[in-house]
């Protein structure tokens, strides 16, 4: 990953990882724009994060959804080499407590771990979910261009 200012960090949800391999997968959900939202990210050159639970979220969700196992494990090398992922610890448990008042727990994690890779973005299709939190700019991936990238 190419490292730069923190403008350039984006923040990635589970969501957005299952619509763009789904869609790239079976083009059978209305996803094309999350695949055209990494498009436009990858000539950007930004940063992409996700949460380690996320992967175990995705693996979740596509083996309820029926995809083969070598498709997932193929997809999850792809994740591997695309995404910095970020480690959920005790510690980053314990320092969402005070942030819970605001929100749903997982969300209150994910929040919590963007902001302690220092990410200015979070991409996901729930912005609602997002908007009572400080320091973060939350996207719908129709909406990516928005963001200003160097």
């Amino acid at each position: 990953m190419i490292q730069s200012n923190h403008n350039n960090r984006v923040f990635v949800y589970t969501n957005i990882l299952i619509d763009d391999f789904l869609f790239r997968l079976k083009k059978a959900r209305p996803s094309k724009i999350a695949f055209q939202a990494f498009l436009f990210l990858e000539q950007k050159k930004a940063e992409l994060y996700i949460a380690s639970f996320s992967v175990v979220q995705f693996v979740s969700t596509c083996q309820r959804a029926k995809i083969k196992d070598a498709d997932i494990i193929l997809e999850i090398q792809k994740i591997l080499g695309k995404y910095n992922i970020v480690d959920f610890t005790k510690e980053d448990i314990q320092n969402s407590y005070n942030q819970l008042e605001k929100q749903d727990i997982e969300d209150v994690w994910r929040y919590t771990l963007s902001q302690k890779v220092k990410c200015r973005h979070i991409l996901t299709s729930n912005t609602k979910d997002f908007k009572s939190f400080n320091n973060i700019e939350i996207h719908k991936p129709k909406n990516i261009r928005l963001i200003y990238l160097k």
